[in-house]
């Protein structure tokens, strides 16, 4: 177990802010706001760190990385937010999409005009490429040609960029009540797959937007939608009448892993999962015509989760699948029992890959947590087998030898690595002055592994954030700004 010390003095940061004096230049303008540039980067140290943001609101919300190494985010905001090509500037609100090299160096910036409610849940990146922005809108976007308005309440959308962030295509999820797009990946075919949820009925339509392409009908259910873009090949409705939320979706390289809230029964290609009591964590990993492999409630009979469970799904080299999430009472992982506090606490596990007579079987399961809230928002994995971490804490979290302590009730950073046997490594912190996104609010801090061995963490920050010996600030004291660093593990 490798502790790691958080942060200096108030005077040491003093000092070192004074000494950063005038920012990196880059060939697309300069770098905008707070960066901290090492050249020599000691192990667990932060190789560079950037606010971004004006005295409006702006979140990063989604993160991925594409094959070359660069680091993808999206978000949504008002006002103005500059990544180093210029400001982009909203006269409202804005969905923007930004390509950064592994150094921070702008690569290209893109912001495209919204109204009313608008969301950025997931992006996914195929081989290519091309970039699939996915998540929930209300009113309009307008993407160079292509425009999306919704028709009755919240509508999903996915949006297809090129690399270079052109929009290529665009999906729309409507009918009568909400509809939600929270996730997307490539799968194994390169076809985007998008899952989400719909109050009563679902219409999945293609730019622009003249004819349904398939009409789902349920009640509270969860779907899967799969595209070849600009094409729209097939979804399916999983669920009964209770609240059901597909909100993840990877891809293992050959089939594809699905998680979410389950109540009541979803039935996946006649095979039925049914939650034990109330907001149960689930994962359902599905071939390509969305039958199981295998299936797995993580309930205990009572309520798990805060009306929601926000879990992360990842696969390691040996195609184990990682998930975490948050969670109340207690859980049973896949053979493995986790007693939690009354709070909203962490648990992380790692399944078996072909699971067991077609649920999941637990290799192992760890919680960590106290009476107050806990909540992780990113899962990555390094060196093949080694699980990152990384979310938003208040009170004290123990993650193996080091006890962190948030002492101000404005909800702190974490990361934390793990060996492939489940036992905590490592782990940092990052205090807030006035704090993080709270449990069911978007903006806590993605994690993705880069190329070098290295992770990347995005999200979104309130007040203060103290980063090694940067301290970052706001500009408006009661609005969030975007935050990215880069962060080398031991």
């Amino acid at each position: 177990m490798r502790s790691l010390a958080h942060g200096l003095s108030a005077r040491g940061r003093a000092l070192a802010l004074s000494a950063i004096g005038s920012l990196l230049g880059v060939a697309a303008g300069c770098v905008p706001a707070t960066t901290l540039i090492r050249e020599e980067q000691p192990a667990g140290g932060v190789a560079w760190v950037r606010r971004f943001g004006d005295a409006a609101e702006q979140r990063i919300t989604a993160l991925a990385v594409d094959g070359d190494g660069n680091i993808v985010v999206a978000g949504t905001g008002r006002g103005a937010i500059d990544f180093g090509g210029g400001p982009l500037v909203a006269d409202g609100r804005e969905l923007f999409v930004a390509k950064l090299a592994p150094d921070g160096r702008h690569v290209w910036s893109r912001a495209f005009q919204t109204s009313f409610q608008f969301t950025a849940n997931g992006v996914a990146i195929d081989a290519a490429g091309d970039i699939a922005l996915v998540g929930t809108f209300e009113g309009f976007v307008q993407a160079d040609a292509i425009g999306l308005t919704t028709i009755d309440g919240d509508d999903g959308y996915a949006l297809v960029l090129n690399s270079a962030g052109k929009p290529l295509s665009a999906f729309r999820f409507t009918g009568a009540g909400v509809q939600r797009a929270w996730s997307a990946t490539f799968d194994a075919h390169d076809q985007l797959v998008v899952v989400g949820e719909f109050a009563s009925d679902l219409l999945v339509e293609s730019a622009p937007f003249t004819t349904p392409a398939i009409h789902l009908v349920g009640k509270d259910q969860m779907f899967l939608a799969r595209f070849d873009p600009p094409n729209f090949l097939g979804a399916y409705g999983y669920g009964d009448d209770q609240p059901q939320r597909a909100s993840r979706v990877i891809s293992d390289g050959t089939d594809v892993l699905v998680g979410g809230t389950l109540n009541g029964t979803a039935s996946f290609a006649g095979e039925p999962l049914a939650a034990k009591g109330t907001a149960n964590p689930f994962v359902a990993k599905l071939d390509d015509l969305g039958r199981p492999g295998w299936t797995g409630a993580f309930g205990d009979g009572d309520v798990n989760c805060f009306e929601w469970c926000e879990i992360e799904i990842a696969h390691d080299a040996g195609h184990r699948v990682l998930v975490t999430g948050a969670f109340t009472g207690a859980l049973d992982v896949g053979g493995v029992r986790l007693k939690g506090t009354i709070g909203a606490d962490v648990f992380v596990a790692a399944l078996e890959p072909d699971g067991v007579a077609g649920h999941a079987r637990a290799v192992w399961a760890t919680r960590f947590g106290d009476i107050l809230v806990q909540r992780p928002y990113g899962l990555a994995v390094l060196g093949g087998d080694q699980p990152v971490v990384a979310g938003t804490f208040q009170g004290d979290i123990v993650l193996g030898g080091d006890h962190h302590h948030d002492d101000d009730a404005a909800a702190d950073w974490f990361v934390a690595g793990y060996d492939a046997g489940g036992a905590v490594r490592w782990s940092r912190q990052f205090a807030t002055t006035a704090g993080s996104p709270d449990l069911n609010e978007p903006g806590g801090p993605r994690v993705v592994a880069l190329r070098d061995g290295r992770l990347a963490l995005a999200g979104s920050f309130r007040g203060a954030i103290a980063v090694d010996a940067a301290q970052l600030t706001t500009t408006g004291d009661a609005d969030y700004d975007a935050l990215l660093m880069v962060l080398a593990p031991p």
